[in-house]
């Protein structure tokens, strides 16, 4: 299974995101072995068939955390990371 992110929720985060952000606050709150998708999906208010759509694991969610914030730092137009390589950017 892979994370599409392709289904919106039509309340501005699609569930992808919604996931994602329910899992960060239940590492907030508890070690990572803790957490199971069926707490995830119930605080991401969505069913478990859904979450098993988009993730199939909680490492998987954890995994497209990461790549999304691999992405928005190479993205990102910060002036004093303008001239630095991916990897400097990556690893600064």
């Amino acid at each position: 299974m892979t994370d599409t992110g392709t289904t919106s929720t039509g309340g501005g985060l699609s569930i992808r995101e919604r996931i994602i952000a329910a899992m960060m606050e239940l590492l907030s709150e508890d070690r990572f072995e803790r957490i199971g998708l069926s707490e995830v999906a119930r605080r991401a208010g969505i069913s478990l068939a859904q979450l098993r759509q988009e993730f199939s694991s909680t490492l998987a969610i954890i995994a497209a955390h990461i790549k999304d914030t691999d992405q928005k730092v190479l993205a990102g137009a910060d002036a004093d990371m303008a001239g630095e390589s991916p990897r400097e950017k990556l690893f600064d």
